[in-house]
């Protein structure tokens, strides 16, 4: 029981250190967006003339940010999973443990409320589970869109350059 004990405050332990470098990197988007946006600003007033430059690559600059602030958005929705996912493990680990106590009791041994509190914590593990499993395919689901989003972006240049190369007679 002992080794089970210290393998769990270890796994502890390192769910703890990735929660904190998650949140490091929470704050460090957040200070990102911030930036963005004070140089969305700015772009916007470019883009409508109230600057008096007429540069014609600040609407690529502008195209360059949203696609900047995307991937950052998108980074923040894995870390908020990542986290969750986190809290989850945290959660299931405990109720293992509790489980555990009980199971090593004889059946005989325990009161009504005991077996009750037994049965509770089982099924608190099976949600508990079954969100995390919710996680997982959420993420996959969210991965398989992201790469056909690429794909289908990647085909749409393709089509285009070879659109643009073609020559049309008339």
């Amino acid at each position: 029981m002992k080794t089970l004990e210290r393998k769990a405050k270890m796994t502890e332990i390192q769910r703890f250190h990735k929660a904190q470098s998650i949140q490091r990197r929470l704050e460090e988007i957040e200070v990102t967006f911030k930036e963005l946006e004070e140089k969305g600003v700015e772009l916007e007033r470019a883009l409508r003339g109230e600057t008096g430059t007429g540069d014609p690559e600040i609407i690529d600059q502008w195209i360059e940010l949203v696609q900047e602030k995307n991937n950052l958005l998108s980074e923040e929705s894995d870390l908020m999973v990542a986290s969750r996912q986190l809290e989850l493990e945290d959660k299931q680990s405990m109720l293992e443990m509790e489980l555990r106590r009980y199971m090593e009791m004889d059946d005989s041994e325990k009161s009504p409320e005991q077996q009750k509190h037994e049965a509770e914590i089982l099924q608190e593990m099976l949600d508990v589970v079954d969100m995390r499993d919710s996680l997982v395919a959420f993420l996959e689901e969210k991965r398989l869109k992201e790469v056909n989003d690429q794909f289908n972006s990647s085909l749409d240049a393709k089509r285009r350059s070879t659109t643009a190369s073609q020559v049309h007679w008339e």
